[in-house]
């Protein structure tokens, strides 16, 4: 009798949801300079992985006021981007990297900033942005920023199973 041989399991991968913020207020746009592993050294928004059990606005404001001190009030998710960073080498041992993208609008509720452990953190006027900035942050100031009337509806929906049948706990717009 021939031995039955099961397959190797595949590992999962999957995209890290990231909440990107715009915040700008008069004419400029809050952004920070990058210390982390990604981005090091190069200007863009701030924002961070989503939490696990985490809504959209609730981790966009967490993020802003973490990595900026700015309170801010959520105005609308602009835009869902996905982003995929190839390493250099593509023989190199590390891998892509894959952010879900969404991209919030956020009104600050005052000017001034604190210090971030994140990195440098400075307002600049929509048309002077610093040289050295995320290639992709750049173009989506450009999109989501001024006149765009881009506007994207996102909702929490919140389920509790009960054996095999699932009932909606809470749905927010």
């Amino acid at each position: 009798m021939a031995e039955k041989t099961q397959a190797p399991e595949k590992s999962w991968k999957a995209p890290l949801g990231i909440v990107l913020d715009v915040i700008v207020r008069d004419g400029k746009i809050l952004l920070l300079k990058r210390k982390g592993e990604v981005f090091r050294g190069l200007w863009g928004f701030p924002g961070g992985k989503i939490e696990f059990g985490e809504g959209l606005k609730e981790a966009a404001l967490r993020e802003a006021l973490e990595e900026t001190g700015v309170e801010c009030e959520f105005v609308a998710l602009r835009g869902v981007a996905s982003e995929i960073v190839k390493p250099e080498n593509p023989d190199a041992p590390e891998q892509d990297k894959h952010f879900l993208l969404f991209i919030c609008s956020l009104k600050p509720k005052s000017l001034a900033t604190s210090h971030s452990v994140e990195g440098e953190i400075e307002w600049f006027d929509l048309d002077k942005l610093p040289e050295k900035m995320v290639p992709s942050d750049k173009l989506l100031v450009t999109e989501f920023t001024g006149e765009s009337k881009h506007v994207v509806p996102s909702h929490s929906i919140f389920l509790r199973q009960s054996g095999q049948d699932y009932f909606i706990e809470s749905f927010h717009g």
